[in-house]
């Protein structure tokens, strides 16, 4: 597509632009749905060993979706630490406990 002024326009005035702030919601909604699912399902393991192995088996799935959003990208971007292989807004803690 060509941008030119008449492009801009229609794309900074279509209806679109109003629905960004439901988009935006119903995905912070998704990834909260999705936070709190991968808690509880490491928590309901009825002891440490068990919830070490539930951890084990979801990471890779979440795993998954960061690369699937990342794509190729290297590195972190500004803000962001790498911590075990992935981009966090904070220091990695383990990095501290040692």
């Amino acid at each position: 597509m060509v941008i030119n002024e008449k492009t801009t326009a229609e794309i900074t005035t279509s209806k679109y632009t109003d629905d960004f702030p439901k988009a935006y919601i119903r995905l912070r909604t998704v990834l909260d749905a999705l936070e709190i699912k991968a808690l509880r399902y490491v928590l309901k393991g009825e002891n440490a060993t068990a919830r070490i192995e539930l951890a084990k088996k979801i990471e890779p799935l979440l795993r998954h979706c960061i690369e699937q959003i990342q794509g190729i990208e290297t590195g972190c971007d500004d803000g962001l630490n790498l911590c075990d292989g992935v981009c966090v807004p904070y220091d990695c803690p383990w990095e501290n406990l040692e």
